[in-house]
């Protein structure tokens, strides 16, 4: 395994034969197999929101990803973590025929 940090915040690990790629607001892993498909992209950064419980900043962060892309919703939104200091969302979803999972 490999290890990607991100600010002495996060530490994540990927398989050996993954590669990652950083952009200006996220990172994408991706497999050097040859048959290989899919990528993970991630965008990782601590809110700033005070107003917002994690839930809702959770969920506002879905909306304006799923608007700014004209991200078409395949299934409802999934409530995986809620309490007060953290919240993690999921919801399935297809940008032209490219199927998306969406975390945040």
């Amino acid at each position: 395994m490999k290890q990607y940090t991100v600010d002495h915040w996060i530490t994540l690990e990927y398989p050996k034969v993954f590669e990652y790629q950083e952009e200006e607001t996220y990172v994408s892993f991706y497999s050097t197999d040859e048959n290989a498909m899919g990528t993970l992209q991630l965008s990782i950064y601590e809110s700033d929101s005070e107003e917002l419980t994690p839930y809702e900043a959770a969920e506002q962060e879905i909306n304006l990803l799923v608007e700014e892309f004209g991200i078409e919703l395949t299934g409802a939104l999934e409530v995986r973590r809620n309490s007060t200091k953290e919240a993690l969302l999921a919801v399935d979803g297809k940008e032209e025929d490219i199927f998306l999972r969406i975390y945040a």
